[in-house]
């Protein structure tokens, strides 16, 4: 295993990005992935919208509308109480929860949703189908964590790979957490070591351990990429509060929005982002 320890300048943005948007159903764990999110809309200086989606067949629409506002109240409550310095924006859709995160998802920085029980179709279909970066966090409380519990980032030699270790990185940062980076080169067949054999995330990856890439204060290590990465996953979850892939790495998708995956993260804090 391979590690570091990286310098850092600063991490938030001094233009607007895309908002931040959150899924909320009235649920505690979208009141945390609330939570999570308020933190992303901070350091990207983005808006966190909070959005409903109600069902468009419902007869009686005075009370979907009262279940609609009490969601995004309590979820709004939740995040001005922290008192971030964000700027908050709610809206209500109407249609298929999926279909609407998804539209909603489009000029987003990225898409957060709870990962609360049932709700498992719908965060692998976002994983799957939104236009930004997905989030589906789990937490067991809203208190942040008090252990430095590590991010974890799969890469390989794919140009997606490099959004997914820059995104590591940045939450590395934002969340003050040691980063292990599971990479699939070194039990490959192909190990040279030459410049010119190299895909460039292996270039960034050595840039930010060997200090000339840094831009965060980031522990960084390194492992070869288990052949299951569930097992390694029920190994070690306890320890683990983010783990990132690419979303085109559309095995790994599959597998870690499996029932499978879903039984071994239920009651942990570790939570699944989905780079685009």
């Amino acid at each position: 295993m391979t590690t570091t320890t990286l310098t850092a300048t600063t991490l938030t943005a001094t233009t607007p990005t895309g908002p931040v948007v959150v899924g909320v159903d009235g649920s505690t764990s979208a009141e945390y992935a609330a939570l999570w999110a308020a933190k992303e809309a901070v350091v990207r200086n983005a808006v966190l919208r909070l959005v409903y989606a109600a069902d468009e067949d419902d007869t009686d629409i005075n009370q979907t509308m009262a279940e609609a506002r009490t969601a995004l109240h309590r979820a709004w409550e939740a995040v001005t109480d922290t008192g971030a310095e964000v700027k908050l924006e709610s809206e209500i859709l109407f249609g298929e929860p999926v279909d609407c995160l998804v539209a909603a998802s489009r000029g987003a920085s990225m898409l957060c949703v709870g990962a609360g029980e049932g709700r498992g179709a719908t965060s692998a279909a976002l994983a799957k189908r939104a236009a930004g970066p997905v989030a589906v966090i789990r937490r067991r409380t809203p208190e942040p964590l008090s252990l430095r519990k590590w991010i974890v980032v799969v890469l390989d030699e794919t140009d997606s790979a490099l959004d997914a270790l820059r995104a590591a990185m940045r939450e590395a940062g934002l969340r003050d957490a040691p980063v292990l980076v599971l990479e699939s080169w070194s039990h490959g067949r192909h190990t040279d070591t030459a410049n010119t054999a190299r895909h460039p995330v292996r270039t960034v990856l050595e840039e930010y351990l060997t200090g000339p890439g840094a831009s965060v204060d980031v522990q960084l290590s390194t492992l070869p990429m288990p052949t299951h990465l569930l097992h390694l996953l029920h190994q070690c979850v306890s320890i683990d509060q983010l783990l990132v892939v690419a979303a085109d790495h559309h095995a790994l998708v599959e597998e870690l929005t499996s029932p499978r995956a879903r039984e071994i993260l239920r009651g942990t804090d570790c939570s699944l982002l989905f780079t685009r």
